[in-house]
């Protein structure tokens, strides 16, 4: 299968090999986990192992590396001098010299392959530092790959980079995959395209990951990866991810602080552990998956309370402005009630105010649940406001339902206007499924009642008027009511 959107990088690859016999040359390829950089080198092999003679060395993220551990995986590719030079544990002096030799045969073209520098251990980064002074007498081409995200600026192979000659050094760095690209791959597994990009960033492991599948959400390979990177931190650094994880997007580095008082060190280690992204004065993970991949970790009872860490700190942020709906999501998932109950209502006020009817719709259905600890006048005017944003949201069988509670509601509680309204609204045409005629219908109930009595509180205005929340809307947004439904887009 094609490798998408890697062709130019393949071709920089054979360009330089194909310049080697004019002196050797030492390629980094770098990128983030995932992106493709083993894929990459693989494809490479493949159209050239004919002509080029690769040699494979891999660096492994053990508690203690391996010395030399490529070059122990070279010498047994190789075998002769190598070989036998590093099981008589000869000076490193004697070895570095006598992979030279071997880089330097004649005949076919030599390739060597570090895998993963981002794991070398100090002996390695001697030997790539040995070499990359040295390969411009030699026929052959050393490529190095490692994770960019998880080389900070203290990271010894960062140091080792920084030592090698710039003229012959070449950085062929990999980005993650376009939408068209990651459609493409969706197209090709029989998949639906649509949020895909998004939830990966691209990167082409999550995107094969979550098209391999069955079920929906994180697949558990991806888990597994996640988790694994970040038990390499520190405890203090993982405390930190695990807050971020969850707060949804991106995190104030004033909320981290607030909310946690870390180390500056340990957000250092989360950025330099591949874990988060520092961007101005927020952190955030490379990639919602990577962010689900951590909240779907936490315990119940351990994400209810980071939750609710997170909504005191957006509470009590006395002089910044933090939208309310971050404090109805972090209420919700802290299930904090009360909060919900203070919050919800008024974000979906704020929604409605701005045309935003299905998000304010969301916020209602947020709060109507809980709406039996209210008085009945509250739970009436919310199901009055879900009602009409419900009904310009498209969803016409909701509103009748919200509204015909409302009534009921009104009637307990003898608000003879507020019945008279809501009889009103659900007359219209466009509103009740009942027969115009049937006894029971709104509009036989509205017409057949009697005018208000003298006293009673209800004004003709009263009866015959939208309710102040309705009064409130557009003349345009507000003409499905008056000419039949039409759905909102």
């Amino acid at each position: 299968m094609d490798l998408l959107e890697r062709t130019s990088a393949l071709r920089e690859l054979d360009e330089l090999l194909a310049g080697t016999p004019g002196g050797g040359r030492l390629v980094l390829v770098s990128g983030e986990a995932g992106v493709g950089k083993s894929a990459l080198v693989d494809r490479f092999a493949e159209r050239h192992g004919t002509d080029a003679r690769f040699l494979w060395g891999v660096c492994d993220p053990l508690l203690t590396p391996r010395a030399l551990g490529p070059l122990h995986d070279i010498a047994r590719q190789t075998g002769g001098r190598l070989a036998a030079e590093i099981a008589a544990e000869g000076s490193r002096e004697a070895v570095f010299a006598t992979f030279l030799d071997e880089l330097d045969r004649p005949g076919r073209r030599q390739v060597a392959v570090v895998e993963d520098a981002h794991w070398a251990d100090e002996a390695t980064l001697d030997l790539l530092v040995f070499l990359g002074r040295r390969l411009a007498r030699t026929n052959a081409l050393l490529v190095v790959t490692f994770r960019d995200d998880e080389v900070g600026p203290d990271h010894p192979l960062r140091a080792a980079l920084g030592r090698l000659p710039r003229e012959s050094a070449r950085r062929l760095s990999l980005q993650p995959l376009s939408e068209g690209a990651v459609a493409e791959l969706a197209g090709r597994a029989g998949r639906a395209a649509a949020g895909l990009h998004a939830v990966t960033g691209g990167n082409p492991l999550l995107v094969t990951e979550v098209l391999a599948a069955a079920e929906p959400g994180v697949p558990a390979t991806v888990s597994d990866l996640v988790l694994a990177r970040l038990a390499t931190l520190p405890a203090d650094a993982q405390e930190v991810v695990r807050l971020a994880a969850v707060v949804p997007t991106r995190a104030e580095l004033w909320l981290l602080e607030e909310a946690l008082r870390p180390d500056p060190a340990a957000v250092e280690a989360c950025a330099d552990g591949g874990m988060l992204t520092v961007a101005g004065e927020t952190v955030g993970f490379r990639h919602e998956l990577l962010r689900q991949a951590v909240e779907g970790s936490l315990s119940d009872v351990r994400r209810r309370g980071l939750n609710r860490q997170v909504l005191q700190v957006l509470s009590d942020a006395a002089g910044r402005e933090v939208d309310i709906a971050r404090l109805v999501h972090h209420a919700r998932q802290a299930g904090d009630v009360e909060a919900v109950l203070r919050h919800a209502p008024e974000a979906a006020r704020q929604a409605a105010a701005v045309s935003a009817h299905r998000e304010a719709v969301g916020h209602y259905r947020a709060v109507l649940p809980l709406a039996d600890r209210l008085p009945a006048r509250q739970r009436a005017e919310l199901l009055e406001d879900y009602s009409v944003e419900a009904y310009l949201g498209g969803l016409a069988g909701e509103a009748l339902r919200a509204r015909q509670r409302a009534l009921e509601l009104w009637e307990a509680v003898g608000q003879a206007g507020k019945v008279g309204e809501s009889l009103r609204w659900l007359s219209r045409p466009s509103t009740t499924t009942s027969p115009p005629c049937s006894a029971s219908s709104p509009s036989a109930r509205a017409t057949r009642r009697p005018p208000p009595r003298a006293g009673s509180g209800s004004s003709p205005q009263q009866m015959g008027s939208p309710p102040a929340r309705v009064r409130g809307r557009s003349r345009s947004a507000l003409s499905p009511l008056c000419s039949g439904f039409r759905p909102v887009p």
